[in-house]
C-alpha cells in the first residue's frame, strides 16, 4: 500500500503532466481537419458544425 507521501506526490507529477500537455496543445494546436478525424463518425453529416 502506498504512503500518502508517495500518492500525492504521484499525483502532482500527473497534475504536472497534464499541464504540460496543455501547454503543448495550446503552442500547437490541432488543426480543424484533426479535430474532424477524432470525433464519432456520423450519419454522413460531417460539414454541419
Amino acid at each position: 500500500m502506498m504512503t500518502v507521501t508517495e500518492n500525492s506526490s504521484t499525483a502532482a507529477r500527473t497534475v504536472e503532466n497534464e499541464f504540460r500537455n496543455l501547454a503543448e496543445v495550446r503552442q500547437n494546436p490541432p488543426s480543424k481537419e484533426d479535430l474532424r478525424e477524432r470525433l464519432p463518425q456520423s450519419n454522413g453529416d460531417q460539414d454541419t458544425w
